[in-house]
């Protein structure tokens, strides 16, 4: 995650916690409900987007090894295709031991 990304999550988390209720301005003396689906989101609305925020890098971080992992399995069979590879028996291995 880049930095400019890390400061619009802090930035918006920090308005919906403002907006929830869960965190406050200093000399803030205002009250703010904020419903959705006419379920009021007290101290809840702050918390949902960082659940939210951590699926979605988690969900990320796993296609990232998948697609990793897969380019391994095809340079792999590249090399043995290409002939790249050394094969021995299994009695040749422990010779070598």
């Amino acid at each position: 995650m880049s930095m400019t990304e890390q400061i619009i999550i802090d930035t918006v988390s920090s308005v919906f916690g403002v907006l929830d209720g869960s965190s406050t301005l200093s000399g803030g003396a205002f009250e703010v409900e904020v419903k959705i689906n006419g379920i009021y989101m007290e101290g809840e609305l702050q918390d949902c987007f960082l659940g939210y925020i951590e699926d979605n890098n988690n969900e990320l971080a796993k296609t990232k090894k998948n697609a990793e992992y897969l380019e391994k399995i095809n340079r792999a069979d590249e090399q043995i295709k290409n002939g790249q590879v050394v094969t021995r028996t299994m009695d040749e291995f422990l010779e070598m031991e």
